[in-house]
């Protein structure tokens, strides 16, 4: 049998360390559907609440409709938020349409006719 010499030491100088584990932020996924074209998100990013995944969808939507109504007269844009589990969380619609401008024929410069004189 062996045995290993031990020192004593007194216990107001251990010090003990715990090491707490930090909970991860939730990891939100965001699946683009344009049309027929169909964008699925596995690297997906960080936020501490659903809220905050919201807010970054609707900035993404927004700029990516304004983006797509430079070359396109319409679209139909859809974002899905997905949790980690997979679940939907939420979804995001941005349906548009640009309209051609409609010129009175009353005046050569599409003006509006001034009010008659009463």
């Amino acid at each position: 049998m062996a045995f290993v010499d031990a020192q004593l030491v007194p216990l107001s100088s251990i010090v003990i360390r715990r090491t707490v584990p930090v909970p991860a932020m939730p990891r939100f996924f965001f699946d683009y559907r344009a049309g027929d074209a169909f964008y699925r998100d596995d690297v997906g990013l960080e936020f501490e609440t659903v809220g905050q995944a919201v807010r970054e969808a609707k900035q993404a939507i927004g700029e990516a409709t304004a983006d797509a109504l430079k070359s396109a007269d319409s679209l139909s844009l859809i974002i899905d938020i997905r949790s980690e589990t997979g679940e939907v969380v939420h979804s995001l619609v941005s349906v548009a349409t640009v309209l051609p401008t409609i010129v009175s024929s009353t005046t050569p410069t599409g003006d509006l006719p001034a009010k008659a004189a009463g």
